[in-house]
């Protein structure tokens, strides 16, 4: 039981590592283009699945609700959309 333990760690461990390169890789491109992770979370979203509620936004990027809020009014300040175009 150990050994599987320590092997489950191990794995974990390499996959955060694997997150953190591909993460910070993806943010930088995205800085370029004036969005953050979360920002290009919603427009995805939005994008594959039309309009949608803070809440299934809130969901589908595996968000909180506080943080959408912010997500949402600083896209509104870069003219990404209005709350309204931006969730129903």
């Amino acid at each position: 039981m150990s050994q599987f333990k320590n092997e489950a760690v191990k794995a974990m461990v390499v996959l955060r590592k694997a997150f953190r390169s591909v993460d910070n890789y993806v943010s930088t491109t995205f800085k370029e283009d004036g969005l953050t992770t979360s920002q290009f979370a919603v427009l995805d979203l939005l994008n594959a699945k039309g309009p949608m509620t803070i809440g299934d936004l809130v969901k589908g990027a595996l968000a909180t609700s506080g943080n959408m809020t912010v997500v949402i009014k600083n896209m509104e300040k870069k003219g990404l959309g209005d709350a309204s175009s931006l969730s129903q």
